[in-house]
């Protein structure tokens, strides 16, 4: 880090190697024990919303990248969020990103491997510790194999629940 501007930014990437990457790639190692391939990807892509639209649950000047916002890429159901009224304005690559991670789909259903020709996804290996990222552009990104061996090493404090106050009403 630089400054203190760089804090957020610093703290999501530590948070996402110390819980999704570092589950996904205990989960690839079990997988590579007994024998069997692992793909590993992280969805980065921030749905485009429709300006000043509002939903109950999200705030889209927040929101990011959200756990299942990649499932209507992979499903090719991004028309279905403005179903009712226009929620978000899909782009080209949207399209193009949904095609893509559709096609890897049904290649993983197929072979046993979502690599495919549009797009290259190689599996996991212990020599060669990478994930695939679908973002604003699909790109490898290689594991800091030492950061994760040094968060496996130290683990996080668990926090002892706080004490129980007695009712005021008793």
């Amino acid at each position: 880090m630089k400054s203190d501007a760089d804090v957020p930014a610093t703290a999501r990437r530590a948070v996402t190697e110390a819980g999704l990457e570092s589950s996904a790639r205990y989960c690839a190692q079990a997988q590579a024990k007994l024998g069997q391939g692992a793909w590993i990807d992280e969805y980065t892509r921030v749905h485009p919303y429709v300006a000043g639209v509002r939903l109950a649950d999200q705030n889209i000047a927040t929101v990011g990248a959200y756990h299942t916002a990649d499932i209507a890429y992979f499903l090719g159901t991004q028309d279905a969020y403005n179903l009712f009224r226009p929620t978000r304005n899909w782009t080209s690559w949207d399209r193009e990103l949904s095609d893509k991670m559709m096609g890897s789909l049904i290649a993983m259903a197929a072979t046993g491997s979502p690599d495919t020709p549009a797009m290259r996804w190689s599996a996991w290996t212990p020599k060669a510790e990478t994930k695939i990222v679908f973002g604003d552009a699909i790109a490898v990104h290689k594991f800091d194999v030492k950061r994760f061996d040094w968060l496996a090493a130290h683990p996080a404090a668990t926090q002892a629940p706080a004490p129980r106050r007695s009712n005021p009403i008793d």
